[in-house]
């Protein structure tokens, strides 16, 4: 029951969205947040990263993310249900082989199965990995909708039931002393989705424990494992509520705003949802809420936990004093109820990561952190990705990308521009769904006509069908000297004329922008 252990103790934890902090609670020394490497592997039809924090020379963490790949790989192959490989007797091959003899595999795979029965029995078949009878008829009909959506349709119960039929760890003989495994139903068949990929990640995290490497992240397809540290953090995102899933030691909510309204009712419904993502930390936990956010505050209105405001005045129980913006650096005081509790320079610009420093810093008070950690582990902090990237420079102007989608993400972007004195400013804006764009109009409108010159991709679909009838050609026709351009081709080929030495330009967008920049600076190489 290990992995059933890691994976409680996991969410026990931290769910809080902040900054990319390296904290000790105990030394009051913190070292700079910056992975040593990230590695990219593709199993299990997903992408798995690999981070190590420190400790390890980069010769050894390539050695060591190689070795993470290989095992990676094995269980890619051994719990692959598709696709047999030479040499080696896998799911595929075992279901192929149903009703017949018993399949000789690896020690590696019965390993697996005694796990996975265990873990069958140990939560009264809700785990179960032979019901591949019953989830192939879901994967059936969902490529049939991929392929031709006007056919979509799910499985009848009649199916279902008829499939069920076919399930149980009674059908399935695993014998550990001679490494074999038959199942004894020609219609049952295996399959390890649900529990094959954190599996493999936990075998990944125990081989590099048992190397010595103790500050590190392994995110298989969202199955994380992190080292040996007692905190654990994560975004945590409230669309279709999927939040509420956790049950963090810590909940952070920054901001609460009318979004994702092509699944909340209103601003109320999304209120009503935060408000229940607070009550699920425990009673000696802790929620940290932006004080000057007059959303989150009144879904938080007789909430029965601790709760630690931040904010940029003393209204706000940790709040900032002295701030002094020089480039894109900032430097301030950092008070606590009157007091301070330590001073800060964030290498991250804008009034919105002072914000966000704050914010960590509530947090860190809640976990009891020291003020120095704080402190060491702020002025480590230099970015995160789609986050004010900066990409490189074309022509003399500098590129950035931010994931700014929502008209307050553009507000706080484009307020933290106009601080950096720029000759121009110059946004490639792809707005992100059709719901989004036109239950927001008015407010793109308004922030979108800030920058000096604005291009327009075509809206992102994202999971959405533009039944809407909406276009970024809508949003061009209310900007004066809005450029709109239907294919990146031509946007791009328009940015490269009109870019000049002293312009910051910025790809903004939740979608794949992010590509037109990296496009005009693959020019830079040619």
């Amino acid at each position: 029951m290990k992995v059933l252990k890691s994976i409680k103790r996991g969410f026990a934890l931290i769910c809080v969205m902040a900054l990319a902090l390296s904290l000790c609670a105990c030394s009051g020394k913190a070292a700079k947040v910056e992975p040593q490497g990230k590695s990219y592997f593709s199993y299990f039809d997903t992408v798995s990263f690999v981070y190590s924090y420190a400790g390890d020379s980069a010769e050894q963490f390539n050695d060591r993310s190689a070795e993470v790949s290989g095992i990676l790989g094995e269980y890619h192959r051994l719990f692959d249900i598709y696709h047999e490989y030479s040499g080696v007797n896998n799911l595929c091959t075992v279901n192929r082989l149903a009703g017949g003899e018993a399949v000789k595999v690896d020690k590696t795979l019965i390993d697996f199965m005694l796990y996975a029965r265990e873990l069958c029995e140990a939560t009264n078949g809700e785990m179960d990995v032979t019901m591949g009878a019953v989830l192939s008829l879901w994967h059936d009909c969902r490529e049939a909708a991929s392929n031709d959506p006007a056919s979509a349709k799910v499985p009848t119960l009649e199916e279902l039931e008829a499939a069920a039929e076919h399930t149980g760890f009674g059908l399935l003989e695993i014998d550990a002393e001679n490494c074999t495994l038959r199942l004894t139903d020609p219609e049952a068949s295996l399959d390890v989705g649900a529990l094959g990929k954190g599996y493999a990640t936990e075998r990944a995290a125990e081989y590099l424990e048992s190397v010595g490497a103790e500050s590190y992240v392994l995110n298989i397809g969202g199955n994380i494992r992190i080292g040996h540290s007692k905190h654990f953090i994560t975004e945590a995102c409230e669309y279709t509520n999927s939040f509420l899933h956790f049950f963090p030691t810590v909940g952070m909510i920054l901001n609460i705003e009318e979004d994702h309204l092509d699944f909340f009712k209103d601003l109320a419904d999304v209120q009503h949802s935060f408000r229940e993502f607070a009550l699920r930390t425990p009673e000696d936990g802790c929620v940290v809420a932006n004080a000057e956010d007059a959303n989150t505050m009144e879904a938080l209105r007789g909430v029965p936990r601790r709760i630690i405001t931040f904010g940029l005045t003393d209204k706000a129980d940790v709040y900032a004093e002295n701030i002094q913006f020089v480039g894109a650096n900032s430097s301030f005081d950092i008070m606590y109820k009157g007091r301070k509790f330590t001073d800060v320079t964030l290498h991250a610009p804008g009034m919105h990561n002072v914000k966000n420093a704050l914010a960590a810093t509530a947090a860190s008070i809640c976990l009891g952190i020291r003020p120095n950690a704080v402190k060491y582990g702020l002025a480590g902090f230099n970015g995160a990705g789609r986050r004010f990237e900066f990409k490189g420079k074309y022509n003399g102007a500098d590129v950035y990308d931010d994931y700014a989608h929502h008209p307050g993400e553009l507000k706080a972007l484009l307020d933290t521009v106009e601080t950096l004195n720029y000759k121009r400013s110059i946004v490639v804006f792809q707005p992100h769904t059709y719901s989004r764009t036109a239950a927001l109009f008015d407010d793109f409108v308004t922030q979108l006509k800030r920058p000096d010159v604005l291009f327009l991709a075509e809206i992102y679909a994202a999971r959405e069908k533009n039944t809407i009838g909406i276009s970024s050609a809508d949003l061009a026709a209310k900007i004066d000297g809005a450029r709109f351009f239907p294919t990146f081709d031509g946007l791009e080929a328009a940015l490269r004329e009109t870019l000049e030495p002293g312009d910051i330009v910025l790809t903004v967008g939740a979608g794949n922008v992010y590509k037109i920049g990296e496009d005009i600076l693959a020019d830079n190489e040619e």
